[in-house]
């Protein structure tokens, strides 16, 4: 008898899915502290622990209650009570503000800070808000709880109007310009073109800006323009006469010296006056005295007769070939006036009659 042939079953194809590879994760770089480093900040964790510990008990409890207590309050503050409606700004006082651009300066200000606490205020917010106005120099904010805040505007004052034909702009003595402020009573120093931007670059004006700066209030108002010409930088005064400058050194003894002169009597009626040395200023085109002895006609500046029938009202500073703009295009350096107490003096220039009025004689 056959057995019934068995059928043998062939085995299961093994799977062709090879395994994930597992990625090694990368170690951190171990970071190697300094023995001091680690023994210091050891002991400043554990010395707090051990002085709680060395506390009895009620006084250990007390100061967890302390601590706890205060950090609960510092919360409060800093998350809740500092910029809480209970202490917010409805009162805002703005002072040190001046000019065109006042109005809009203090509204600005004002509308910022409605934005504030009185615990909480925003500096920074309040220069932003004024960021436009080239005026503002500089804020300061003086909160008075709960609800009042008191800005203080330090400003840039215009001591100067630069033009150019009928434009002109105003100036701070730092070089900025100042577009929304009025030129009509500031003292003009003229240009070929207005400067373009924020700051005035041109090295020449900027002299003569810094001669009006280190004026005194008093006596730059009595400035009517502020030019290059024959002996350097010139200031014609409203109502007559001209100051002579030179350079830019020494420009608050050379306005001291201008202010003592035009305080004395004895220099009224003078065309133009030299401050180029401060300390031996002169006073020119003063009237002839009279010798009474020999009845000739002496130069009150110099002491000596006058030679050639000249006259004592030529001022030699006012012939002028230089380029009648103060904004350093030309480069000449003008020459004392002849005939002067002037140590510097060469007497190379040629006396032509005077354009200049009188100096005023009344005090600045």
């Amino acid at each position: 008898m056959r057995l019934p042939r068995l059928s043998r079953r062939r085995p299961a194809a093994k799977s062709r899915i090879l395994p994930r590879r597992r990625r090694r994760r990368r170690r951190a770089p171990i970071l190697h502290v300094p023995d001091g480093v680690a023994r210091f900040t050891q002991d400043a964790v554990r010395a707090p622990a051990a002085a709680l510990h060395a506390l009895p008990p009620r006084a250990r409890l007390a100061t967890v209650g302390m601590v706890l207590t205060l950090g609960l309050l510092a919360g409060l503050y800093f998350f809740w009570l500092r910029d809480s409606s209970l202490v917010s700004v409805e009162h805002v006082r703005v002072d040190g503000v001046s000019g065109g651009n006042a109005g809009r300066i203090e509204a600005r200000l004002t509308a910022a800070a409605r934005d504030m606490t009185t615990l909480h205020v925003d500096d920074d917010a309040l220069r932003e808000a004024v960021a436009a106005y080239p005026t503002v120099r500089g804020i300061e904010a003086n909160a008075d709880f709960p609800h009042t805040l008191h800005i203080i505007v330090a400003q840039r004052v215009p001591v100067a109007a630069l033009t150019s034909g009928r434009r002109s702009i105003a100036v701070a003595s730092d070089g900025t310009l100042l577009p929304g402020d009025r030129t009509r009573s500031l003292p003009a120093v003229p240009m070929h073109a207005l400067p373009i931007g924020t700051k005035l670059t041109n090295p020449g004006t900027l002299r003569a800006i810094a001669v009006l700066a280190a004026a005194p209030a008093a006596l730059r108002a009595r400035v009517d323009e502020l030019d290059k010409g024959k002996g350097g930088l010139r200031a014609i005064l409203r109502g007559g006469g001209t100051l002579v400058f030179g350079g830019t050194d020494l420009l608050q003894a050379k306005w001291m010296a201008a202010s003592i002169v035009l305080r004395d009597p004895t220099a009224k009626g003078a065309r133009y006056l030299d401050v180029r040395i401060p300390r031996r200023p002169v006073a020119g085109g003063l009237p002839p005295e009279i010798d009474p002895t020999t009845g000739e006609r002496i130069d009150p500046t110099t002491g000596q007769p006058f030679d050639g029938g000249s006259d004592s009202t030529t001022d030699p500073l006012s012939a002028d070939t230089t380029d009648p703009n103060a904004d350093g295009s030309t480069d000449t350096t003008g020459d004392p006036p002849a005939g002067t107490s002037d140590p510097s003096a060469d007497g190379t220039n040629t006396a032509t009659d005077s354009q200049d009025s009188q100096l005023a004689g009344a005090s600045p």
